[in-house]
């Protein structure tokens, strides 16, 4: 759904601007919605929404958080690296990890991440939603990790028209 309706927000084949962005429209996603923005400097990105799904996953509120806050140094400068490059190609891109608990079978994580602009068209961030197929409640020790294998779709090469529901 969230990526069906990024894809109606879309100017041609240019991300959609954040003003765009209508919740109401995507109000099953919104616990596990993210968005990331572009800090000032341009070379961060930080947490400027996120919904309770990910407050329960990590167990506080991200929203104000850089990559490298809630991964430490390495993974977050992977994480923000992958946000830098959905927002700036622009690119939408798709991303799994697996997880292998202490014990019992392993669990996976995915993520996509749309870019969004500002008003002019330039840039602004990344929109998401991060999704775990496992209960947060019953696995709380495991990680909110990266995801380990990702797929980048550039937003030029993808098609104009809606795809049918």
């Amino acid at each position: 759904m969230l990526l069906y309706r990024w894809a109606g927000w879309r100017i041609g084949l240019q991300p959609p601007p954040r003003a765009a962005v209508n919740p109401a429209e995507i109000k099953p996603c919104l616990p596990d919605l993210w968005i990331f923005r572009i800090t000032d400097s341009g070379d961060d990105m930080v947490c400027t929404l996120a919904g309770e799904g990910l407050r329960e996953a990590w167990g506080f509120s991200i929203i104000g958080s850089r990559p490298v806050d809630l991964w430490g140094k390495e993974s977050g400068g992977i994480a923000r690296d992958r946000l830098l490059v959905s927002a700036r190609t622009p690119a939408v891109i798709h991303g799994r990890t697996d997880i292998t608990p202490r014990s019992g079978p392993a669990k996976l994580a995915q993520r996509l991440m749309l870019p969004l602009a500002d008003d002019a068209g330039a840039p602004y961030g990344v929109m998401g939603m991060t999704l775990f197929a496992y209960d947060r409640h019953l696995d709380q020790d495991l990680p909110v990790a990266l995801p380990l294998h990702t797929s980048a779709y550039p937003c030029a090469s993808l098609p104009v028209e809606l795809p049918l529901l």
